[in-house]
């Protein structure tokens, strides 16, 4: 059976629904988010792991620890907090088991008008929000 983790800050619907799809797929799915997050209760979670008091440098050095210990076949980033914890982990050390976009890709990510720019240049409609 393979290995699925679900990294999300409140781990709560968008977790739980990726939970239900992933243990329909056969996956073993592991769930990093705060110590209350909906998604632990969830049956298709097999296992919780429960993110330490929210400081980067904690979450960061404890997110390392649990990808270079495992072996995942697939990593979903669900928390734009998330995604820029590894961001700035990766810029600072490598992780070979966490493959990312480059650098510059995940920044424009993070930033919603540099992405709203980047769609507006390759012709893609834009709602206005």
């Amino acid at each position: 059976m393979h290995k699925a983790l679900v990294l999300d800050r409140q781990a709560g619907t968008i977790a739980l629904q990726l939970c239900r799809a992933l243990a329909r797929l056969n996956y073993r799915v592991e769930v990093f988010g705060e110590r209350e997050s909906i998604a632990f209760r969830s049956r298709y979670c097999a296992r919780a792991l429960v993110a330490p008091a929210w400081q980067r440098y904690r979450v960061a050095s404890e997110l390392r620890r649990i990808i270079e210990q495992d072996r995942y076949a697939v990593i979903y980033v669900c928390s734009e907090e998330i995604l820029e914890i590894l961001h700035n982990l990766l810029s600072a050390t490598e992780l070979t088991r966490l493959p990312l976009s480059k650098k510059r890709v995940v920044e424009v990510l993070l930033s919603k008008n540099v992405t709203v720019q980047h769609m507006k240049r390759a012709g893609i409609a834009v709602p206005i929000t």
